[in-house]
C-alpha cells in the first residue's frame, strides 16, 4: 500500500513539475526569427510599472494528524503542530514617475542560430534612472506603509515591489524561416514523453538540439 501511495505521489510529481517547466515554456511560445524580433521591439515600447505592495498578516498555530506505517511494520499516529501565515489586508500602488526610456540593446544583434531553434531567455530590469527617482520611489513607498500601518493594528506588515512590462513572458524560442523545426518539437510529443515516463529523455533531446541566448530588457525611469 505503502509503496503504491509513493509511486502515485511520484507519478503527480512528475506531471505537476512538467507543466511548469522552462523546455514547455520554450515549446509553446515558438516563433520564426521574424516574429522574434518584432515581439521584443514591441517589449521595448511598451511603458514599464513597478507596483508596491504592503501585506498585513499574523500567524496563527494549526495541528494536522499524520499516519503511517514504522520500519517494525507498526502502524503510528502523531499530531504535528505548525504555523500559518494569514492575511488580513493588502494594497496596493504603481509609483508614479515622469518619464522613461528603454535601455536595451537593439534585438536585431541578438544571437540567433541560422540552423537550429534557439532559445532566448529574456530577463527584465527596471532602473532609477537618477536619485531624485529613487528619493521619490521612498517618499511614495513610506506614505503607502504609513497609510496603511494607521488604518488597523496590524501583527506584521511586508512590503514586495513587482516589476511590470505588458506582453512579458520570460523565455521563447526562435527559428530561420528556411530552417523548420524538428518535427517532434512541439508539446503533443513532450506530452507524450511525459506520460511514458520518459520526459527526461525529450529534454535531453531537446537541450541537444537547440542552443541558447539570452536578451536583457532594461527600463529607466525618471522623476523629473
Amino acid at each position: 500500500m505503502s509503496s503504491f501511495i509513493g509511486l502515485a505521489f511520484s507519478g503527480l510529481w512528475v506531471l505537476f513539475e512538467s507543466c511548469y517547466s522552462w523546455e514547455l515554456e520554450y515549446i509553446e511560445n515558438m516563433v520564426q526569427e521574424e516574429t522574434c524580433v518584432s515581439y521584443l521591439n514591441s517589449l521595448r515600447e511598451e511603458r514599464p510599472s513597478i507596483v508596491i505592495t504592503v501585506t498585513c498578516y499574523h500567524m496563527e498555530t494549526r495541528h494536522t494528524t499524520e499516519s503511517g506505517r514504522n520500519p517494525d511494520g507498526s502502524y503510528y499516529t502523531r499530531t504535528r503542530t505548525y504555523e500559518e501565515q494569514v492575511i488580513d489586508y493588502v494594497e496596493s500602488k504603481c509609483f508614479k514617475y515622469d518619464s522613461w526610456q528603454d535601455s536595451s540593446i537593439d534585438p536585431k544583434y541578438l544571437n540567433l542560430h541560422p540552423q537550429k531553434v534557439t532559445r532566448v531567455q529574456i530577463s527584465k530590469s527596471i532602473l532609477f534612472g537618477n536619485r531624485i527617482t529613487a528619493d521619490r520611489f521612498t517618499q511614495q513607498e513610506n506614505e503607502l506603509y504609513n497609510r496603511v500601518r494607521n488604518q488597523g493594528f496590524w501583527k506584521f506588515m511586508d512590503v514586495t515591489h513587482d516589476y511590470v512590462i505588458d506582453g512579458y513572458t520570460s523565455r521563447i524560442s526562435s527559428y530561420w524561416s528556411e530552417e523548420e523545426p524538428l518535427w517532434w518539437m512541439n508539446s503533443r510529443y513532450y506530452w507524450i514523453f511525459t506520460l511514458l515516463c520518459c520526459t527526461w529523455v525529450y529534454r535531453l533531446a531537446y537541450n541537444n538540439a537547440t542552443q541558447k541566448t539570452s536578451y536583457k530588457l532594461v527600463k529607466r525611469v525618471y522623476a523629473d
